[in-house]
């Protein structure tokens, strides 16, 4: 009897410990559990619990290279600056869909979150990157360790210009879920409106720009058509694609040639002259595959058609630029040769009496496509590309030093010019009305400028390298085409809208 009482008293007293030890369970996890309307619908999967591993050993050279590497400089406020940029854009984010759909301020900090974990997930991605990367530098040396995480760095340094917020993010899959069905269709109206938008990008409208459409793969360069109907994307496979500009779908693709530099349409748009190699240029009819053959004797990398369609104009590396005869191929003129050799960029008048060259080591000229003689002389220097005002009596050049100025094709001095915040400017580009220009180029943003006194209206984040930006010819569509240099697959065409 007394054994038996025993027993159950132990029985009991166990039976009492669990379901203390339960209850304390609970409580422990609804006090860890955040509030229903702050929990994040996404889960991620479960993260194993490993030994903290030891801190590395100093590697200044290592450490300080990597750093510049990724994030584009070294210091100990790299992380802290990358950080404070990627909250920046996912606030951006936030607000540019709360304009759509009338985010409620539950929805808002979800995401907020969603955002917040994504970015945490990137700076321990770059720090596990980090460590593989210095393991394998004092194993073998910094060019194998480069190989070996070149691909991962590239994707890195992609989402750290842009937000890791694509289409494997928290944030991505919880925006597909959190929305109401009347958000959704707030959505889709929104989307559909832009679609069908004629509304001219402006200085006072610019910052309302939403993306339009994503056009990814190994894309190298692209073209509006002078009438406004077609976009041309020139392709890593060594082919022009023809696309429509009112669904983005393809209309044609033309027959490869050796290889392809670079490409534009003619005023008719019926013509694509394609810079080849070697030293030759195709004028080619795309709707009747026909060709005319110009051989320039040098390689004629950039390619530029005057506004009647009458002359073509090849530039490149080298010391000039010379001038051809679109129906004849016969040269016309070629501007006198200049030391140092350096990268020649050529760009003629709306009206086609002028062809100003810029030199990427020295000094701007003008000439006179009638007679082939030096008009100015403008010491801007550096230059990379340039582009006339729709009235012709403005020049606009970018250049290596990041600055955009503006000069007087009159008097062959400069009106203004701005540092904008992008290190090297590779492109720029008048809206058609002449109100705005946009730049763009490498470890920068797209900028959208008022030309009237080169204040900046709007900024898009954009890929590493952005080499071409441009407008449609009603300047209703923004498009820039850019990406990594180090990783082909990462390449994309962004066209851009007012809603």
């Amino acid at each position: 009897m007394g054994r038996a009482l025993t027993i159950s008293t132990i029985t009991c007293r166990s039976l009492l410990c669990l379901g203390l030890l339960v209850g304390l369970c609970a409580a422990s996890e609804l006090r860890a559990s955040p509030a229903q309307d702050d929990q994040v619908d996404v889960f991620e999967p479960p993260q194993r619990t490993v030994p903290a591993p030891e801190a590395p050993q100093a590697t200044p050279e290592i450490d300080q290279h990597f750093q510049k590497w990724v994030f584009g400089k070294s210091g100990p406020t790299v992380f802290a600056d990358a950080r404070q940029h990627l909250e920046q854009i996912l606030v951006r984010k936030i607000a540019r869909l709360d304009r759509i759909c009338v985010l409620q301020a539950p929805q808002q900090n979800k995401l907020k979150i969603a955002g917040g974990r994504d970015i945490d997930r990137l700076f321990r991605d770059i720090t596990q990157l980090h460590e593989r990367f210095r393991a394998h530098w004092q194993k073998h040396d910094r060019n194998q360790a480069e190989a070996h995480v070149r691909e991962e760095v590239s994707a890195k340094r992609s989402q750290l210009r842009t937000g890791p917020f694509g289409t494997d993010s928290l944030f991505d899959r919880l925006e597909n879920t959190i929305l109401t069905t009347v958000q959704r269709e707030s959505r889709e109206l929104r989307f559909r409106q832009l679609v069908n938008s004629t509304k001219p990008i402006s200085p006072a409208n610019a910052r309302e720009l939403e993306q339009l459409r994503t056009i990814r793969h190994e894309l190298l360069s692209f073209a509006w058509s002078p009438d406004g109907q077609y976009l041309g994307c020139q392709t890593a496979a060594n082919q022009i694609e023809i696309l429509s500009a009112a669904n983005f779908e393809p209309v044609s693709v033309t027959r490869t040639v050796p290889r392809i530099h670079n490409f534009e349409f003619s005023p008719t748009a019926n013509l694509l002259v394609l810079s080849n190699h070697p030293e030759q240029v195709v004028i080619r009819n795309w709707r009747l595959t026909e060709d005319t053959q110009i051989e320039t004797g040098r390689l004629a990398p950039i390619v530029r058609f005057n506004a009647p369609g009458t002359q073509l104009a090849t530039g490149g590396w080298g010391g000039l630029v010379q001038v051809w005869s679109a129906k004849t191929g016969q040269l016309v003129f070629s501007t006198p040769p200049r030391l140092p050799s350096g990268w020649l960029t050529p760009a003629f008048s709306p009206d086609g009496t002028l062809l100003a060259v810029g030199h990427s080591e020295t000094t701007t000229q003008v000439f006179d496509t009638a007679t082939g003689e030096l008009q100015a002389e403008l010491p801007g220097r550096k230059v990379r590309e340039l582009k006339f005002a729709p009235d012709g009596q403005v020049l606009a050049t970018v250049g290596s030093e990041g600055d955009l100025v503006l000069w007087d094709i009159n008097t062959g001095k400069m009106v203004q010019s701005v540092a904008s915040r992008t290190p090297e400017l590779l492109s720029v580009d008048w809206s058609p009305d002449g109100r705005l220009l946009a730049t763009s180029g490498n470890l920068g943003t797209v900028a959208l400028w008022n030309a009237t006194d080169l204040t900046l209206v709007a900024e898009i984040e954009a890929p590493e390298s952005v080499p071409r930006v441009r407008f449609n010819a009603t300047g209703t569509r923004l498009a820039f085409a850019g990406g990594s240099d180090s990783q082909p697959t990462d390449r994309r065409l962004e066209i851009w809208a007012i809603p």
